[in-house]
């Protein structure tokens, strides 16, 4: 148990990734570090593409402080048992903002990992972009993409 409990205590940052994104660039740790020394209270987070008036968090992932780690694993799963859900929790993007703010933790929309895509496995086991994703690519490479549809 003692060894367990040393174990928690060696870290500072939590970065829970979803197996289906991408990073289209490299993630400045150093700066993530100052930024949650400041706010240990803080999940760094893409943010929704459906904003809601800024009240989701997408679940694609999120980078914490061991101080946030425990309500952040935990709290969803407990609330969705213990606690009734308001009728204004329409999806999972809103249910999981309301769900750590109401604890006190401070959702941060993360400018510098705003460009995350999603990724699938196609029937040969090849990763690949999923194919809303492609205009999203092209934006951060500076190109146009004209047809994003998908041959029939």
């Amino acid at each position: 148990m003692s060894r367990h409990v040393d174990r928690m205590s060696t870290y500072d940052v939590v970065v829970r990734v979803r197996e289906d994104v991408g990073f289209l660039e490299a993630i400045d740790m150093d700066q993530v570090v100052q930024d949650l020394s400041r706010d240990p209270t803080a999940l760094l987070s893409n943010g929704c593409r459906s904003e809601y008036q800024g009240t989701g968090m997408n679940d694609k992932f999120a980078i914490l402080s061991r101080h946030a780690a425990r309500p952040y694993f935990t709290l969803p799963f407990h609330n969705m048992y213990t606690s009734p859900i308001d009728d204004r929790m329409k999806n999972t993007e809103r249910y999981t903002y309301w769900t750590y703010t109401n604890d006190g933790l401070n959702v941060v929309r993360y400018d510098a990992i705003r460009d995350v895509v999603k990724l699938v496995v196609n029937a040969d086991g090849e990763t690949m972009l999923f194919h809303q994703e492609r205009k999203k690519l092209a934006k951060q490479c500076n190109v146009e993409v004209l047809d994003d549809s998908v041959p029939g």
